[in-house]
Order: C-alpha cells, then sequence, then structure tokens
C-alpha cells in the first residue's frame, strides 16, 4: 500500500522481492514476497517530512537524531543486478552438507586442531573412522 501512494506522490520506489514457490492444491506455484517486509527503498532528493505523510507510511528509518538513513546507490545497484525478471532467487535455506569420503576438512577442536585432512573411511563394522595425515607435508594417506 507504502509503494502505491508514494509511486503517486511522485517518489521513486524500490521494492526488492524474492522468488519462492509454494505448493497449493497440489500444484507448485511461483510467489512473489518482498525480500525486507515491512521496508522498501524511496529516493528521497528534498522535503523527506511528506513522505510520512502517505499513507501506508509507518514511520521512515532514520540514520540520525532527525535525518532520514541513507543508503547509498551501490547497494541498491547490486541488489537490482541480482534481480532476474524481477525478483531474486535466493538459495534454500538448509543444513549445510556433510563432508563425503575424500572431503577436504580441517580439524577445528581438540588434539589435532589446525590439521588439514581428508574426511574419513569408516572401517565395517566399528565405530571408528580413520584419519592419516602428515602435518608436515600437510598430505593426507
Amino acid at each position: 500500500m507504502a509503494q502505491h501512494f508514494l509511486e503517486r506522490f511522485g517518489f521513486e520506489v524500490y521494492l526488492p522481492r524474492i522468488r519462492r514457490y509454494q505448493t497449493r492444491y497440489r500444484r507448485r506455484i511461483k510467489v512473489l514476497r518482498p525480500l525486507f517486509p515491512g521496508y522498501c527503498f524511496t529516493r528521497i532528493e528534498l522535503q523527506w517530512h511528506s513522505v510520512r505523510q502517505c499513507p501506508g507510511v509507518i514511520r521512515i528509518v532514520k540514520g540520525g537524531v532527525e535525518e532520514p538513513a541513507h543508503v547509498p546507490d551501490e547497494i541498491i545497484d547490486v541488489i537490482r543486478s541480482r534481480e532476474r525478471d524481477g525478483a531474486l532467487d535466493l538459495p534454500k535455506p538448509g543444513r549445510p552438507r556433510a563432508p563425503r569420503i575424500g572431503d577436504r576438512v580441517q580439524i577445528v577442536s581438540g588434539l589435532f586442531a589446525g590439521v588439514r585432512a581428508f574426511a574419513p573411511t569408516y572401517r565395517t563394522g566399528t565405530s571408528a573412522c580413520c584419519y592419516s595425515c602428515s602435518a608436515r607435508s600437510d598430505r593426507c594417506s
């Protein structure tokens, strides 16, 4: 609503959106959602007080006591450059992938902290895994 009225009052408005897919009635449909729900970017040259009079505008994010926060044009340009067909495609949130056998890893705690290795191979029938690394040459076997 705020975007509509800001544009009608002559302000340049940018509302970045993300593309999500949802299943409704056994169909997968594309849904556009705001990247920052409840916020939009507005270019304000002068008379920023008049923005507060637009229907739908609750408040202006301020960067100081009485000045609106300034977002550099470069940041807006980066967001716009990542849009495809009017929306951003963000990666699915999820758990990070567990290392697979042969992946290069670094041990972060314990006796071998800081040692680089390859992800372990497990011996059948045991709960032990085998790391064999040479700390001097940084090669694993």
